[in-house]
């Protein structure tokens, strides 16, 4: 289980012997969220070995963590080349594109953000947003850069992973999931002002380790994508930490976890 509540429930079932198999929590956050101590899974899957002592002194037993990594789709494992990235999603096989993820329900003032970037655009930068399921947003941005064909507004895609192959720079809130799926891919990364808690924290982990940029201030998030996107250097030197850190196969260890689990 991803999340709290299930796992008090699972704890309350183990306590009054309701429960006869094995329970496995998984944190999807860069941090050890409030209240993951009140429960008793038999182990608890954590996104990175660094966050081991945290979580320990918060009350869980060492013996049941294992940094094992965040699991995201197959598909962020796998790498599309650019170029065939490009053609699969319309794009200009030539033009350095940045890539806008607004998140189901958008990120603040999303319009005033991507008019400033592109106001700060060369002529030859292009912007691909998504907008998620806010159909509003999408309406407001397609109407905003009907006269831009430099901007490209998207809805709801099942090709997140596509897009990020197809793009240079990615602009993201710095949501557990989400940074792991652009950490896996590989894309450099300016995550957006967080919402404060643990969106917070994720932010502070990515940045120490240099694996994304990250601003509350939306004219530095763009200053900072823009250095981004025009040194090939300080891409590289994103990419390597991310070589580093990244933990791909999460998904494939915690179901060996699970079937070795089953069969005892």
């Amino acid at each position: 289980m991803p999340h709290l509540y299930p796992a008090e429930t699972i704890t309350h079932m183990k306590k009054h012997n309701m429960l006869p198999v094995k329970a496995v929590a998984i944190g999807t956050d860069y941090t050890c969220i409030p209240f993951w101590e009140e429960t008793n899974c038999d182990y608890y899957v954590i996104p990175h070995e660094d966050l081991v002592d945290e979580y320990i002194k918060r009350g869980v037993p060492k013996e049941k963590l294992l940094p094992y990594g965040i699991p995201v789709r197959r598909s962020f494992t796998k790498h599309t080349p650019k170029d065939i990235a490009r053609r699969k999603c319309h794009l200009d096989a030539d033009a350095p594109t940045f890539l806008i993820m607004s998140g189901s329900m958008g990120f603040g003032k999303l319009a005033v953000f991507a008019m400033t970037l592109y106001k700060q655009c060369k002529n030859d930068e292009h912007i691909v947003i998504i907008c998620g399921n806010n159909k509003k947003l999408q309406s407001v941005l397609t109407k905003e850069f009907r006269h831009c064909p430099r901007v490209h507004v998207l809805g709801y895609t099942r090709h997140v992973s596509l897009y990020m192959d197809a793009c240079d720079v990615i602009f993201t809130k710095p949501g557990g999931l989400t940074s792991t799926e652009t950490l896996v891919k590989g894309i450099p990364t300016i995550h957006t002002a967080p919402i404060p808690g643990c969106e917070t924290a994720n932010s502070a982990f990515f940045v120490d380790r240099g694996i994304s940029y990250a601003s509350k201030y939306m004219i530095e998030q763009i200053r900072l994508g823009m250095l981004l996107m025009r040194s090939h250097d300080l891409q590289e030197e994103m990419h390597t930490a991310q070589l580093r850190e990244q933990k791909s196969d999460a998904a494939e260890r915690i179901v060996d976890l699970l079937e070795s689990l089953s069969e005892k």
